[in-house]
Parts: C-alpha cells; sequence; structure tokens
C-alpha cells in the first residue's frame, strides 16, 4: 500500500529501493502475471503438470482496483466539448480499461497498474490527455462577478510595503525555516518548532521570528562591501505551543550602515536608532492613529539592553525595535550598528476613518518649557503626563533641545518642550493660557519631580 509505505523510509532513515518503489506503487497483479510466465517456462522446458493458484488477499490493505462510472454529460459540462462515445470507448480500452455499457454511460475498471485512477474526472484527464489539450474550446465563464466588500478601516499591506519602499527599504523574501544557531542567538528561551526533513542542517527549525532570514541577508551584502542595507519581510512565525503550531503575520525590517547613499552635498554618518523609529512612526501615520501607539523602554533577548524599545497600541505590546546585541554581532562578525524591528501585522492595518474637522481660523499661541529631568525618564512618558492634564487647547507638543551636563550631574538632564495652543472658536488670551501653563508645569512638578530653568 503505497499511503502505508509513504514517509517511513525518511522517517527511519532507511532509504532502499524497495521503500522507492513500493511508496510509489507497485501492481499486485504481477505476482500472478509472474507465476504463469514461470510455470509456462518450466512446462515448455521440463514437461509436467501444473496444479491451481492459491491467493491469499488482504483487501483491506491491497489497493485493488474499482469501477467508476463514466457519463457522458459529465465530460461534456467538465470539458466544455462533446466527444462522440465511439471515441471515448476507444480510448479508454487502449489504455487498458474495461468498459460495461451502462444506461448513464459506462462502468469502467481501470487496470491493476493504474494507481492514478480513482474518480470520474481521472478518467476525463485520460480521454483529453490523449484527444489533445488543444481540442478544448475558448469559452467565457457563464458567470455573475460581484466585489467582496473590503472595510476601509482594514489598510492593504501594499500600502505598507509602498512606504518602506519610499523609505529606502527593500524587501526580502526568506525561507521560513533558519539555522538552529541562528535561531537560538534570537530567540533563546523560544523553542522552535525542529523539521523531520529539512533540506540542509542551516535550515532545520521553523523560525519563531523574522530576524534570522533578514540577519543572513544582510551579513552576506555587508561580506560583499555593501555600506548601506535597508530590508524588510512581511511573512508569519511559527510559534510552538502544547497542542498546535502558532502562526502569525509579521512585518520586520532591518537597517544598517550610512543614513544617506554617499554625496557631495551631506557628510557621511552612521544610522541611529531614532533614523529607525522615525520610519516606524511615518508607518503608524498612515493609520490615522499615531497617537495610539507608544514607544517605551523594553528588553529582549537579541537587542541591545540600552537601545531596546517595546511599541504597544492602546496598551497592547505589538512588537520590538531596537540595536541587535553585540554579542551576536560579534557571533556574526560583523563590525557595525544593526538596527531590527518586528510588529503584529494585523494591528498595523487597523486604520481610524478619516472624518472631517474644520481647521481653526484664529491664531495660535506657542510656549516653551525647559527643565531639568531624571534621564531615565522618557519624552513620551513627559508628553504623556501633559496630554492628561491640558484640555482641548492643546494642538501639539514636541521635544525640540537636549542637554545633558555629564561632568555636574550624569543623572539629570534638561529639555526644551514646545507647545502649541489654539481654540477652534475664538482668540485665546494671555490670562487663561498662562492659567493652563501653571496647571502643566504643577503637574510635571508633582508627577515626575522636574526642577524648572531660569
Amino acid at each position: 500500500n503505497p499511503i502505508t509505505i509513504a514517509g517511513r523510509a525518511r522517517r527511519y532513515g532507511l532509504n532502499t529501493d524497495a521503500s522507492y518503489r513500493y511508496e510509489r506503487g507497485v501492481d499486485p497483479s504481477l505476482q500472478r502475471q509472474a507465476l504463469e510466465r514461470a510455470t509456462q517456462l518450466l512446462i515448455s522446458i521440463a514437461g509436467g503438470q501444473v496444479g491451481p493458484i492459491i491467493e491469499m488477499i488482504n483487501d483491506s490493505y491491497l489497493p485493488l482496483p474499482k469501477p467508476i462510472l463514466l457519463r457522458p454529460a459529465r465530460i461534456e459540462k467538465i470539458l466544455g466539448m462533446e466527444i462522440s462515445a465511439e471515441k471515448i470507448e476507444n480510448i479508454l480500452t487502449k489504455l487498458g480499461m474495461q468498459l460495461t455499457k451502462q444506461l448513464e454511460g459506462w462502468l469502467v475498471m481501470p487496470p491493476s497498474y493504474r494507481f492514478d485512477i480513482a474518480l470520474e474526472a481521472d478518467l476525463i484527464e485520460e480521454i483529453i490527455r490523449v484527444q489533445g489539450y488543444d481540442a478544448i474550446p475558448t469559452k467565457q465563464p457563464q458567470m455573475q462577478l460581484a466585489f467582496l466588500p473590503q472595510s476601509e478601516q482594514l489598510m492593504s499591506i501594499s500600502r505598507i510595503r509602498h512606504l518602506l519602499v519610499d523609505k529606502g527599504y527593500h524587501e526580502a523574501i526568506t525561507y521560513s525555516f533558519v539555522a538552529p544557531k541562528l535561531q537560538q542567538l534570537i530567540n533563546p528561551d523560544k523553542q522552535a518548532f525542529a523539521l523531520l526533513n529539512p533540506i540542509s542542517a542551516d535550515l532545520s527549525v521553523m523560525r519563531t521570528s523574522l530576524w534570522p532570514g533578514l540577519i543572513t541577508a544582510a551579513l552576506y551584502n555587508y561580506n560583499r562591501q555593501q555600506a548601506r542595507v535597508r530590508l524588510f519581510e512581511t511573512g508569519l512565525r511559527f510559534w510552538p505551543t502544547h497542542n498546535e503550531l502558532q502562526q502569525e503575520p509579521m512585518l520586520a525590517g532591518l537597517a544598517m550602515g550610512n543614513r544617506y547613499p554617499e554625496q557631495w552635498s551631506t557628510k557621511q554618518a552612521s544610522i541611529d536608532f531614532f533614523d529607525v523609529k522615525a520610519d516606524l512612526q511615518a508607518l503608524f501615520a498612515l493609520t490615522g492613529c499615531a497617537d495610539e501607539f507608544t514607544f517605551h523602554a523594553g528588553e529582549h533577548p537579541a537587542l541591545h539592553p540600552g537601545q531596546c524599545s517595546e511599541i504597544s497600541r492602546q496598551g497592547k505590546k505589538i512588537g520590538y525595535l531596537g540595536a541587535l546585541h553585540p554579542a551576536i554581532l560579534q557571533a556574526l562578525d560583523i563590525k557595525a550598528s544593526l538596527y531590527v524591528y518586528e510588529l503584529q501585522l494585523a494591528e498595523l492595518m487597523q486604520m481610524r476613518l478619516p472624518q472631517l474637522d474644520v481647521i481653526s481660523k484664529y491664531p495660535a499661541i506657542r510656549r516653551d518649557i525647559s527643565f531639568w529631568i531624571n534621564a531615565s525618564i522618557s519624552f513620551q512618558t513627559i508628553s504623556d503626563c501633559i496630554k492628561a492634564c491640558a484640555n482641548e487647547w492643546l494642538s501639539d507638543v514636541w521635544l525640540f533641545d537636549v542637554y545633558q551636563d555629564k561632568q555636574k550631574n550624569s543623572e539629570q538632564r534638561s529639555l526644551a518642550i514646545g507647545l502649541l495652543l489654539q481654540h477652534p472658536e475664538r482668540t485665546l488670551v494671555d490670562e487663561e493660557v498662562n492659567q493652563l501653563m501653571e496647571k502643566i508645569i504643577n503637574t510635571l512638578i508633582a508627577q515626575l519631580a522636574v526642577t524648572l530653568r531660569e
């Protein structure tokens, strides 16, 4: 039985000529033919008297052929053409099949060596194979076509790809199975699913992250003097669970080398963490919900402890951004900084429907705040604190200056933040702006222990 034999030789590492033949199917009637031929030779050479043949057949294991009903109406429906009954009988008879005329068509018994014929469609395929595929007429399908509904709140993957290409990235398509050693470096705490029959020792486990494939591609380019590499990939990662292999669509990217291509007007500078972060922020802006994405200091075994950011959307963790760990760079013999990110693709595709909003015709007021704060507190925390205590007049908050005097106090740094205030229906007066600024400053002092600079 081919189904019983198939795959067993590879599973046990016993590849023999018998397994090669039996998993592809061997005609069970060959024994009777061989016995009859041997009997014929014995009688013709030595004489003798022939006895009966005794056969022990287990029908549950042997792939014995079964009669198949073939209908002319079905042939015409599938092929879109009419073939005469005489031609059908001629083709099937010459292929070694036995035909019995029925009311609906024919009852066809395929020969025992044709393991591939079990359905009516198989017989129709044999007929048109002999008749010639070029004989099939070209006809327009008779059907009503309708567009499937598509939500406007779901962003297409092609839009994400186009933006990253505009940012200078190249799309990569890598194997879903990777080298165990590199996989262990990226996710040492996650046991990868091992393949039973890998194509090579370096591609023997399913990836738990898209980073191994991108890093391998970047290493290939780095070893060939490519000074500027930017790659991204969309694909599945495979998380083994107790009962199944969970498949999750992800978006991953990688950047290394110079910030810009070599040119006369700009000095060469290596890419840094904030360059890649800006690319992701542009990607988040596509959703119309850029305010829902936040960056927080995080930890990942494959990322640099001081340059690792956990990315969340409305409090739900969706991925990581950071510099590849120096130990991994040393193991791969890469002497340049390499930045990677990986995000859940489903979270990126959720958009906010655009809504019409009137732009205020009244003048905006800018106020700046400069203060000392603990260096461990991120700007994201400061921005969230300001937005929580401000009202709808606050249009924008941004950081425009950072200063740190390491000789005086390495734990403190000075930040300068700009705030844009604007009322949609009237002009703001200094008194109410001063009250709001005082409220913001008092909140920063109370919650984040800032010290205003004079």
